[in-house]
């Protein structure tokens, strides 16, 4: 069986999920959602097409679940069936690794072969499923609400994630927020 061919987005998204999954995360269709975000608003090559919409888990989009269909079975294995597929694991083929890696030095712009790097750095210490989550949740409140103080964001995110307030807790709220403005220069705030 053929691979089906390799195209910027889905390269760095592989790249990306072998680099999440070499630190010990465990993958999921949810971790993907997460990752094309931020690989988007980090200046990634995802067209008008990957359009993210707010949810209670953060920002989705239908467009990841059908790169992943395209991918599964070839270059990794999950469930995209159900109401509850962003929970299903999703396990890397073996020689991954060697496969995205030479696609994202040779196919990739010097731009876009930066990128996985970018997001290693702006990830780090929200690499688990609830980091992804508030941090994508905090992200999206600040690109389409204007308020700017932390305050009105905690208030925001905790009603926009649909979880009890004693799980967002302020300072993890301003933690989120404080990433975030480090990475201003590199990170668009837009859908």
């Amino acid at each position: 069986m053929s691979r089906p061919q390799l195209k910027p987005g889905s390269g760095l998204l592989l790249e990306a999920l072998g680099r999440h999954a070499a630190q010990g995360f465990e993958l999921s269709v949810f971790t993907a959602h997460k990752l094309t975000y931020f690989l988007k608003q980090l200046g990634g090559p995802y067209g008008k097409q990957v359009r993210f919409s707010g949810s209670p888990r953060g920002p989705l989009s239908p467009a990841v679940d059908a790169v992943l269909r395209r991918l599964n079975g070839s270059y990794l294995r999950t469930s995209l069936e159900g109401p509850d597929h962003l929970s299903a694991p999703l396990v890397l083929d073996a020689d991954h690794r060697l496969i995205t890696e030479r696609y994202v030095r040779e196919e990739l712009s010097a731009l876009h072969q930066k990128l996985p790097g970018h997001l290693d750095r702006l990830l780090e210490d929200y690499r688990d499923e609830f980091g992804l989550e508030l941090l994508s949740s905090v992200h999206l409140v600040r690109t389409f609400f204007t308020q700017k103080n932390v305050a009105q964001i905690v208030e925001i995110t905790r009603g926009w994630m649909e979880r009890p307030v004693e799980e967002v807790r302020t300072h993890q709220v301003a933690a989120a927020v404080k990433r975030l403005d480090d990475f201003a220069g590199l990170l668009a705030f837009g859908g």
